[in-house]
């Protein structure tokens, strides 16, 4: 059956949307105070590790086109274009990293949150009111939080990802298996 060869597709897919729910839940509580999470690497570290290019690559635009047409300030397609680009850093570096999560990994997913937020907050600073420089308290709160949150949930949600694999993976396995 064609379906079960997209399973790690749909999961990362599903995963990601999910994410994205609690996340703008998560945003919608804080815009009281002006703040606003992001988090990219998140979004592109399953499907980076695990799945190959092309399937990776379909989940990390989808995934940005969810992104930027839920986003409450005008990105031009930022995500559409940043998530593919992170998916192929990170599927570039994969050799080098463990699949299973680890120090190098948290590390990595840090630096490319931080340096997809600089990008963002530099190539939208000019249209604020009274620039960076007027923000620059709350903008580096925004990006000191959004650190925070990848370091806490970044391990935990590829662990998830990896043990809904695991165990759709087994059921399949098991329909598969001749009846004796």
């Amino acid at each position: 059956m064609h379906l079960r060869r997209h399973i790690p597709l749909l999961i990362a897919l599903i995963a990601n949307n999910i994410l994205w729910l609690i996340l703008t839940e998560l945003n919608h509580y804080l815009s009281i105070w002006s703040l606003y999470i992001l988090t990219p690497a998140l979004f592109v570290l399953y499907p980076a590790l695990n799945l190959s290019y092309r399937k990776g690559l379909l989940v990390s635009l989808l995934t940005g086109l969810l992104q930027d047409s839920a986003l409450p300030l005008s990105s031009n397609g930022f995500f559409t274009l940043a998530l593919p680009t992170l998916h192929l850093i990170t599927f570039r570096l994969r050799d080098k990293l463990h699949r299973e999560g680890g120090l190098d990994t948290v590390l990595l997913l840090q630096v490319i949150n931080l340096i997809t937020l600089m990008v963002l907050t530099a190539r939208l600073s000019p249209s604020q009111l009274g620039g960076l420089t007027a923000h620059l308290l709350a903008l580096l709160l925004q990006i000191l939080l959004s650190q925070l949150v990848v370091l806490v949930t970044g391990n935990y949600f590829l662990g998830l990802q990896r043990r809904l694999g695991k165990v759709f993976f087994k059921e399949v396995r098991e329909e598969e298996a001749p009846a004796t």
